[in-house]
């Protein structure tokens, strides 16, 4: 199977300036709060300052998690799609792996699972299903419309 590797997560990149950003964090907030608030400066806690190593941990395991929660979705995609094409035909299974050798965008489970679905019939069946529901709601609304009773200004 054909796919676009995703390239594997390297760690966040602390420059200096970065770091220095993050230092002088809790002034700008305050700052940014005496400049919005000026009546109110004085009433307003100042913000706590940040632990710098604290934080570059912190952000460092939050980057990971989403990181690998990103992966795991794709990777579940791919079986769902994956599924989907080895339940076709032969026959079916040869057009679609032609067509998606071809294929010039890309290489994602979301644009693999819409070439199969243009085989296999799922995508004329989501178009019936989308024009049946917009015909309903359409007929809905026109009835709501001529339900109303004029209104003179």
């Amino acid at each position: 199977m054909l796919f676009d590797k995703r390239p594997k997560f390297d760690g966040l990149n602390w420059t200096d300036r970065k770091i220095k950003m993050l230092e002088s964090r809790p002034k700008r907030q305050q700052e940014k709060l005496q400049n919005k608030y000026p009546l109110f400066a004085d009433q307003i806690e100042a913000p706590v300052a940040i632990m710098i190593d604290q934080e570059l941990s912190r952000r460092e395991i939050v980057a990971t998690q989403i990181e690998q929660e990103w992966r795991d979705r794709e990777a579940k995609s791919w079986r769902k799609v994956r599924a989907d094409y080895f339940s076709c035909s032969c026959e079916m299974r040869s057009e679609i792996l032609s067509y998606w050798i071809t294929w010039r965008g890309p290489r994602t489970a979301f644009n693999f699972g819409y070439v199969v679905e243009q085989f296999n019939g799922v995508s004329e069946s989501k178009r019936l299903k989308f024009e049946e529901d917009e015909r309903v709601m359409y007929e809905r609304i026109l009835a709501r419309l001529t339900s109303q009773s004029f209104l003179p200004f």
